[in-house]
């Protein structure tokens, strides 16, 4: 889902900040944006994980730059199972075109009359 990638990405900036008072707005901002639980953008982590996160982000202290490391490697995860799973689910069907194909060659040289008008091939 795109709002993994957006959190992410967001996150890598955040890393980039030195001051704590920027650290603690954009924080702050990202909380509300993707991890609090009325977020537009929400991501999913484990209820635990998040309590741990708003203690952080929204207790009113400093954040630490490596606030968001958890919930960054859980999104890195999360995107990864998607894209692999959008890979296998390509990959299946590319093989299962390349047999339909293969069979409507090998029935149409047998003269099987594999096609719309014949009914379709079954691979």
């Amino acid at each position: 889902a795109s709002e993994n990638i957006e959190f992410y990405e967001e996150v890598q900036t955040y890393k980039l900040l030195f001051a704590p008072r920027d650290r603690a707005q954009v924080a702050r901002r990202l909380w509300l944006k993707y991890v609090d639980e009325g977020a537009a953008r929400i991501i999913k982590l484990p209820d635990d994980a998040r309590r741990a996160l708003q203690a952080e982000v929204m207790g009113g202290g400093e954040v630490s730059p490596g606030a968001f490391d958890w919930a960054e490697r859980e999104t890195l995860f999360l995107i990864a199972d998607n894209l692999y799973a959008e890979y296998t689910r390509q990959a299946v069907q590319a093989v299962k075109d390349e047999v339909t194909a293969a069979a409507q060659v090998d029935a149409a040289k047998l003269g099987l009359g594999c096609g719309p008008e014949g009914g379709g091939c079954v691979a």
